[in-house]
């Protein structure tokens, strides 16, 4: 089977409704990239016409909470970015669940608990007292899908206290071989297909770069993401981030998956749905890169098209991101600015040629078959636009 034939079908079966036909968005006004922009390589001496929209692909209001509790959703719009702004206000950064009902922190307290030797109780006063710089993360909804442009995903500058802080004063017994994380969900039945119970289950090893976040961009966490204290798990994927963290209770090999691990079992690359929280594995992002705008340029008389995108994940930086224009490989995309951690994102950029046009499929692989890349692999992530 082509690629091309392979991908479409694959986006064809994740697509959330039928055919929207063919879009070009021209309402945007010519304007020239300014120069200090460290993309702009390509067409720098071009004037930038106007952005091609992506076609079959549903639409939803983005960057404006909409739904309650369970059902609360806020999508970024991924087109707006640029690389010289990379770090999201907490305002446009994405929510998969909106804060529940009855939410109240004025005597926060985190339980520790469990299969340890002493009870202990960790005060929103104690935590803050340790709060740190833990850098600029970046982290995606497992369920990020084109219903907006896979913008349920971003990167924020964190601020916390290592989850070592925690470990460092608890005293397991023998039989205690993992942690279970659980926040406070008293939300109101759900409309849509989600399910209460704000809680994973990890190895301790597991939870080495894991941090209990308190602020985003250096205020203290909304409601909507967290506060007054949240999980955050660097590389994994965001349904294992708990917010509203409240409890944390040692537990032994016999453990139950909990029924947020099941509910996001087939979205974190699971065997099935294990009955046993000992049988999952990590919650891992696979490197991964979507194309997030088409623009048309006019360089002296010519229109071409430049694609603009985004790459993240994976425990390793990867080295040759290639951009394909259906069976067109279009060459390796150049990453601006560099990407400096697998625990950020960044931009990426590439000229299409000229033979490129009509209705074009827009995927991306990596040359190095040593890194993963299991949904880049499926076609998770294909676009489609029409080129000039």
């Amino acid at each position: 089977m082509k690629r091309r034939t392979f991908l479409a079908s694959t986006a064809a079966a994740l697509a959330c409704r039928p055919d929207a036909g063919d879009q070009t968005d021209t309402g945007l006004p010519p304007v020239t990239l300014p120069s200090s922009d460290p993309c702009a390589d390509d067409v720098a001496v071009g004037t930038l016409v106007r952005e091609q929209k992506f076609l079959d692909e549903p639409e939803r209001e983005l960057e404006n909470l909409s739904g309650v509790g369970l059902d609360g959703r806020q999508v970024l719009d991924l087109t707006t970015l640029s690389a010289a702004e990379l770090v999201v206000p907490q305002e446009r950064l994405f929510v998969r669940t909106a804060q529940p009902p009855g939410l109240e922190g004025n005597n926060w307290e985190v339980t520790v608990g469990g299969l340890i030797e002493a009870p202990v109780t960790l005060s929103i006063e104690a935590i803050l007292a340790q709060t740190q710089d833990m850098g600029i993360v970046h982290f995606e909804c497992s369920g990020n899908t084109n219903f907006g442009g896979f913008g349920l995903q971003g990167a924020v500058a964190f601020s916390g206290v290592p989850f070592a802080w925690v470990l460092d004063q608890i005293a397991p017994l023998p039989e205690a071989t993992a942690i279970l994380v659980s926040g406070f969900d008293d939300h109101p039945p759900p409309t849509g297909n989600s399910t209460p119970g704000a809680s994973w289950v990890f190895r301790p090893e597991q939870l080495q770069d894991a941090f209990l976040a308190t602020h985003i961009n250096g205020e203290p966490l909304t409601p909507d993401h967290g506060w007054p204290v949240r999980l955050m798990v660097p590389g994994w994927y965001g349904c294992v981030c708990i917010k509203w963290l409240d409890r944390i209770t040692w537990v032994d090999d016999d453990e139950p998956a909990t029924s947020q691990m099941l509910e996001f079992a087939s979205r974190t690359n699971q065997d099935g749905a294990p009955p046993l929280a000992r049988d999952f594995a990590p919650a891992n992002v696979d490197v991964a890169a979507v194309p997030i705008r088409v623009e048309v340029w006019d360089v002296e008389g010519t229109e071409r098209s430049r694609v603009v995108g985004l790459v993240w994940g994976g425990e390793v930086l990867p080295e040759g991101l290639r951009l394909w224009a259906d069976d067109v490989d279009v060459g390796l995309v150049e990453v601006c600015p560099d990407r400096e951690s697998p625990r950020t994102w960044a931009l990426w950029h590439a000229l299409l040629p000229e033979s490129v046009s009509g209705r074009t499929d827009l995927t991306l692989t990596v040359d190095d078959p040593g890194v993963v890349t299991r949904r880049l692999d499926e076609g998770y992530y294909l676009r489609t636009v029409r080129i000039p």
